[in-house]
């Protein structure tokens, strides 16, 4: 193959898994090991919430939600995103970034449902560590009580902030460069939370963070959104598609795990 076939492979595969990055275990030789794990629980699961242990292909999830969009709206929301691409102050991007994440209604709709999946889990976290092999059960366990994170990437970023505003039993957040997408985007979090900018996107969430009572910010040095993804370890080759910056890899994945741990050590 040649070497400009083997680019544009390269950009058809990170296309294909931009929106739903777990793919990527496709791609790569893993040898998965088989466990005796007893997952009978799922079916129970399954029949209560079927959108909990279906992912699913989120591209699609847009393309049906954007279906009904008029063109003019596209237009102008593609616009917007032209803009935020662009070089900007960090008054300028938090700005226009508030603007457009107030009036991203399909995206706030997935935010929704997956915030209330993960409160699903919560309700039924006892259940569910039961059958994990060589876990104590939990009337063994030190404290009944779960002393409970949540942290997500990019969209994940985002249901992990409207779950911490919905659900009282989550203690600490943390958002990985994802904008603040959500029926409750106006809403303050009460909840320590860390916001971890990517250098590029910096300042983006400022307006919509402003009343957070206990905010602490990290930003990755030298970074784009996707220099803070775990892929840029498995696929050095993204940064010939120019969508990582200078921070090596290794650097990037270290600083982020410190991060985060430092800052659920600290509150949880």
């Amino acid at each position: 193959m040649s070497d400009q076939k083997s680019l544009d492979a390269i950009r058809k595969m990170k296309l294909e898994n931009d929106t739903s990055a777990g793919n990527l275990v496709d791609l790569l030789p893993i040898e998965v090991q088989t466990r005796d794990f007893d997952l009978s629980f799922l079916d129970t699961l399954s029949e209560a919430r079927p959108r909990l242990l279906v992912q699913a292909d989120q591209l699609e999830e847009f393309k049906a939600l954007n279906a009904n969009i008029p063109q003019e709206t596209r237009d102008l929301d593609n616009e917007t995103t032209k803009r935020l691409r662009g070089k900007l102050t960090r008054q300028e991007r938090a700005k226009i970034n508030s603007e457009w994440l107030a009036n991203a209604n399909n995206s706030a709709e997935i935010v929704a449902a997956r915030s209330t999946d993960s409160t699903f889990v919560l309700n039924h976290l006892d259940s569910i560590l039961a059958t994990i092999p060589q876990l104590p059960a939990v009337q063994e366990r030190a404290t009944p009580n779960y002393s409970i994170g949540a942290f997500g990437l990019s969209l994940g970023g985002a249901i992990a902030t409207e779950l911490g505003k919905s659900d009282q039993r989550v203690k600490a957040v943390v958002n990985l460069d994802g904008g603040l997408y959500g029926p409750n985007v106006r809403q303050a979090i009460t909840a320590p939370y860390l916001m971890f900018y990517s250098s590029f996107n910096q300042g983006s969430n400022d307006l919509l963070l402003s009343d957070a009572p206990n905010l602490h910010e990290y930003t990755l040095p030298h970074s784009l959104h996707t220099d803070i993804h775990d892929m840029v370890l498995l696929m050095p080759l993204l940064r010939w598609l120019k969508v990582t910056r200078s921070v090596t890899p290794s650097l990037s994945i270290k600083l982020r795990n410190e991060q985060v741990r430092e800052f659920f050590d600290g509150y949880m």
